[in-house]
């Protein structure tokens, strides 16, 4: 990270060196959310050491032990990790209030280039006039939202949110020139699943397969549960090659499952449909073309992608 300010001219030097002393927390994410600088008062907080790249949902981990990190509003820290990667990096801007363990309050600042990277500006607002009552019904407020738009099983995006998310990338990613590609897919035999191993072995399906999907997708990646073993996911910038080839990562990577109660040890596989989304069309549309790809794949074999086309405009 400091090595950065060798290869910067004197007034980028300045800049490294105003920052050192700043009580501002910054630090400057790339495209694959991994740390690339960090000032000392970030590095203080979230417990990093000089010079560490880590990635974002790591450095979340290892603040488990933290007594001043970041304070998880849940008994469930996966989960929470989930819910919080699928609101990470997927705006231009964000701000945003965040509690420590210490007591202190954060507010966050987030701005991404085009290209992925992301810079973070946070200032500490704890003796601000936004304390007390008006702080906890922030925090209310930002909870509840974030529940309506939660799977509750998986933490991932439930089927309002990532509609949601597919709703506002119709409209706002072809405006600025750019598309994405859509992808349903379904975990395959899952109803064997279930029916062989009891819910909580198809649970325990659905919360392994988000956590790896997830790893492997970027930033800006949007993935939901769209309904019962159903993800949709919304890639921005990204044609139907480049969908294919990540959904072959995570379907090459997947682990091992061991499931609850029986010990049984499964790899579920899942058929995926993939569109390439260039121009400004409805929803509805798209997720008719997406779903009958989807169900070419589950009649090619399953565990297979298949690539449609959206239909002409009327």
């Amino acid at each position: 990270m400091d090595d950065d300010a060798g290869r910067l001219g004197i007034h980028g030097v300045r800049l490294l060196d105003l920052l050192a002393g700043s009580g501002l927390l910054v630090a400057l994410f790339d495209a694959g959310d991994v740390l690339r600088y960090a000032n000392p008062a970030f590095r203080r907080t979230f417990g990093v050491e000089p010079g560490q790249a880590v990635g974002w949902a790591q450095m979340m981990r290892g603040n488990q032990d933290n007594p001043g990190g970041p304070l998880a509003h849940t008994d469930d820290f996966e989960k929470w990790l989930t819910a919080a990667l699928s609101r990470r990096g997927k705006q231009p801007f964000r701000a945003f209030e965040v509690d420590l363990k210490d007591g202190r309050w954060l507010w966050i600042t987030e701005v991404i280039e085009a290209d992925g990277w992301m810079l973070t500006v946070a200032a500490d607002v704890t003796y601000s006039a936004h304390a007390g009552q008006e702080r906890q019904a922030w925090l209310d407020r930002d909870i509840a939202l974030r529940v309506a738009r939660t799977d509750e099983l998986t933490g991932t995006l439930n089927r309002r949110g990532i509609l949601a998310a597919l709703e506002d990338a119709c409209v706002r990613l072809p405006a600025e020139g750019r598309g994405y590609a859509l992808v349903l897919l379904d975990l395959d035999h899952f109803k064997l699943i279930k029916d062989g191993h009891g819910h909580d072995a198809g649970d325990e399906v659905l919360r392994r397969f988000v956590r790896h999907a997830q790893s492997r997708m970027r930033p800006a990646d949007f993935l939901g549960r769209y309904g019962g073993e159903e993800f949709l996911l919304v890639l921005p910038d990204t044609d139907a090659a480049q969908a294919d080839a990540l959904l072959a990562r995570i379907r090459a990577g997947m682990p091992e499952i061991e499931l609850p109660n029986t010990g049984a040890r499964l790899t579920p596989g899942f058929s995926a449909g993939v569109i390439a989304v260039r121009q400004a069309r409805l929803p509805r549309e798209q997720l008719h073309a997406v779903d009958r790809a989807l169900y070419r794949a589950k009649h090619a074999g399953r565990n297979c992608t298949v690539i449609g086309e959206l239909e002409p405009a009327a």
